[in-house]
């Protein structure tokens, strides 16, 4: 079966990536576009035909509790959970698995209880992904106090949660812009933005991709889904970026950490000729989180 990770993607991400589906593994979120992709390419289709199947699979119906245990059951006996479990259920939320102490911040639940000395980010756990629980999520905001000093311009590509735009405000950045292409995404982020008292520096959330940011910006963030999607903003990126700012790229995986590393080279590699130097690289769980700095 071929690995969903590879697929070109084509047809565009998911307008509504991630759905939480209870089962017995606990709340997962699911990514039903690479979930979709695989139970597809189980079933004998092509490469092109199973991103078609992604791409056009309708989120609302498998929000009701029997047909999402329907999709999961299929994606489980499709083979592919073992292969990239990644890619299908990435995080167990908050409301399961509590607290996430990432670096200098904690990410909980309204529920939850502060700790004293960390920057406190409150998430109400939704259908968005980004709550601290999954590697992609967790690289960057580890990252972020080393590149981001108070006063900087920032923007956060594919906001999910709105957890980075929201860490990079508590950072003490100037004005963040986020935008994410899931306009159910839009409104989540919204809402935990007034949750944690950043709306004066967060700009209001819209519906939309790097390409509808101005720019200039000192740092932009982007936890993506896939590695493909990291070189697809990149030109875009670099637009916005002033000279010397700094490009977080999260969402670089692979089945193992030998693969995760040659998956993070060839992306370098497709960002150097736009001007974007690899300046660090961080590995959790067969996640890559790479920072770039724009060198021209």
């Amino acid at each position: 079966m071929p690995n969903p990770f590879q697929l070109k993607r084509e047809h565009g991400p998911h307008p509504g990536r991630y759905l939480h589906i209870a089962t017995g593994d606990g709340i997962l979120a699911v990514d039903v576009q690479a979930a979709a992709e695989a139970v597809a390419c189980a079933a004998g289709a092509t490469v092109e035909e199973a991103e078609r199947a992604g791409a056009d699979l309708a989120l609302e119906p498998l929000k009701k509790p029997r047909a999402a245990r329907d999709f999961y059951a299929r994606l489980r006996a499709a083979g592919g959970w073992e292969r990239c479990p990644h890619g299908f259920a990435t995080v167990l939320p908050l409301s399961a698995s509590g607290a996430q102490r990432v670096g200098r911040f904690l990410v909980r639940a309204p529920w939850h209880a502060p700790e004293a000395g960390t920057l406190d980010i409150v998430i109400e756990p939704g259908l968005s992904f980004g709550l601290g629980t999954h590697a992609t999520t967790r690289l960057p905001l580890m990252q972020l106090p080393d590149v981001l000093a108070p006063g900087m311009r920032a923007a956060d590509v594919g906001s999910g949660s709105g957890v980075l735009a929201i860490a990079m405000a508590l950072l003490g950045a100037a004005r963040v812009e986020a935008v994410d292409r899931d306009a159910s995404a839009v409104v989540e982020a919204a809402d935990n933005v007034v949750r944690n008292g950043v709306t004066e520096v967060v700009a209001p959330l819209r519906a939309g991709s790097a390409a509808d940011l101005a720019g200039p910006f000192d740092v932009v963030t982007a936890n993506m889904g896939g590695a493909p999607s990291v070189v697809e903003i990149a030109p875009d990126v670099a637009r916005l970026l002033a000279p010397g700012g700094a490009f977080l790229a999260s969402g670089i995986y692979g089945d193992t950490d030998a693969a995760a590393r040659e998956v993070a080279d060839g992306v370098a590699r497709a960002l150097a000729p736009l001007g974007l130097a690899e300046e660090r690289r961080d590995m959790e769980h067969q996640c890559v989180g790479i920072v770039f700095r724009r060198t021209a």
